[in-house]
């Protein structure tokens, strides 16, 4: 996402001169929260609905928009680590996911988990990490076995550093990115960059990095 926000930020600066978005890059939780206790801030795009919940029920006035593109969680094991399957992924020594406790991707990956039937069994070889990057990055150093990450964050790794490997389909979450216009950033040049985000015209930025349109219920 971090990518996909840069870029859109850049493109509307081009388009509206004068204009300047300041991109603040934390994990959603860290976000809301500091939002949540005064930070200023115009916009919050949250990677999951409960945490533009958080900002929109204690920060009054504030507006929340479900985000047109999503993307999916896969496993990722290193160069290294001989892992093809995911039953090869179930079995892995240390597997890498966001933390489930505070991160989004983390607790779909519980969830896909859970759904699976696999969560119990995988429980006591889990690393949390920071975010899901970090996650990513365990697993293409080694220190991690494999990893649950998004598919859009491969797109930072060379092709041929490891090994994509799919999760059952029957339990692959809902993946939604929510932004918050806060009551603060009603201004009209915030309003253009909100409408720019969610409009067509956005398009060709979010499938560059790898983004699909959002599925429905």
């Amino acid at each position: 996402m971090t990518d996909v926000v840069d870029s859109l930020s850049a493109v509307f600066e081009m388009e509206h001169r004068g204009a300047h978005v300041e991109v603040n890059v934390a994990a959603s939780s860290t976000l809301a929260r500091q939002i949540e206790f005064g930070a200023a801030a115009d916009l919050f795009i949250s990677a999951d609905t409960l945490w533009a919940a958080h900002v929109v029920n204690r920060v009054d006035s504030s507006v929340s928009y479900e985000l047109p593109y999503s993307t999916r969680l896969v496993g990722y094991a290193g160069g290294g680590a001989g892992l093809q399957t995911y039953a090869d992924l179930l079995s892995a020594e240390r597997l890498a996911i966001a933390d489930p406790g505070h991160v989004p991707a983390g607790r779909y990956a519980q969830a896909l988990l859970e759904c699976s039937g696999d969560w119990e069994g995988v429980r006591s070889r889990i690393v949390p990490t920071a975010n899901v990057r970090a996650a990513l990055g365990a697993a293409a150093t080694g220190a991690a076995s494999a990893a649950i990450v998004y598919e859009t964050d491969l797109m930072s790794l060379p092709k041929a550093a490891g090994r994509i490997i799919d999760l059952p389909a029957e339990c692959a979450p809902r993946i939604t990115y929510d932004m918050v216009v806060l009551k603060t950033g009603k201004s009209g040049v915030v309003d253009s960059f909100a409408g720019y985000v969610l409009s067509e015209r956005s398009k060709d930025v979010w499938t560059h990095f790898g983004f699909v349109p959002a599925r429905s219920e």
